[in-house]
């Protein structure tokens, strides 16, 4: 477990089921509640990284939808990209 645990990067979902659960039948409640720890603290991570995810994709979404809104109203598109903070490239396609 530490071994896997030091090098999750090249461990695959299958090995790591594996090595949890040969431990869980030798070390019992213990592994299991350690085990069922990291999968909570997954989780939250998860979460939050979706949270974060969601809050960025909306700002963008925002800011495409009024410097379309600017552009269609004649706003210069120098104005609407330091505004916005799209690039001109951006503008242009909406």
């Amino acid at each position: 477990m530490i071994y896997l645990g030091s090098n999750i990067k090249n461990v695959k979902p299958g090995q790591l089921r594996d090595a949890v659960n040969e431990v869980l039948e030798e070390g019992g409640d213990m592994m299991s509640t350690i085990f069922q720890e990291v999968l909570e603290e997954g989780k939250e991570i998860g979460v939050k990284e979706g949270k974060e995810i969601g809050v960025k994709d909306g700002a963008e979404s925002k800011a495409r939808e009024m410097a379309k809104m600017l552009k269609e109203n004649g706003v210069d598109i120098d104005l609407i990209a330091k505004s916005s903070g799209l690039s001109k490239e951006e503008i242009e396609k909406l």
